[in-house]
C-alpha cells in the first residue's frame, strides 16, 4: 500500500494512493511559506490541513500507510471538513 502516482504542475505536488482510508492528497508549493494539504478520503470526507510543515507532508506522502501517518503526522495542524458537493 502507499503512494501510487505523484504528480507536480503548476506549484501543486498531487498524489494518489493504494490505501483502505486515503484516496488522494494535494499540497500547494509557494516558496519560504507553509503548505495547505487537502486530503480526500474514501469515505467522501475532504479535509484541509492549515500551516503544514514541507517535511511533515513528505512523511505523510511516503509512508506505507496514509490512514495510520496522517493521524500521527497531522493530529496538531488545525483542519477544516469541506463540504462533499
Amino acid at each position: 500500500m502507499g503512494k501510487k502516482i505523484c504528480i507536480y504542475e503548476n506549484d501543486v505536488d498531487k498524489a494518489w494512493y493504494d490505501s483502505s482510508t486515503v484516496v488522494y492528497s494535494e499540497c500547494d508549493d509557494k516558496e519560504n511559506s507553509l503548505k495547505t494539504v487537502k486530503v480526500v478520503f474514501k469515505n467522501g470526507s475532504t479535509y484541509l490541513y492549515k500551516d503544514v510543515k514541507v517535511n511533515d507532508y513528505l512523511l505523510f506522502r511516503e509512508s506505507a500507510s496514509q490512514g495510520k501517518a496522517i493521524h500521527r503526522i497531522f493530529s496538531g495542524y488545525e483542519y477544516e471538513k469541506i463540504k462533499n458537493s
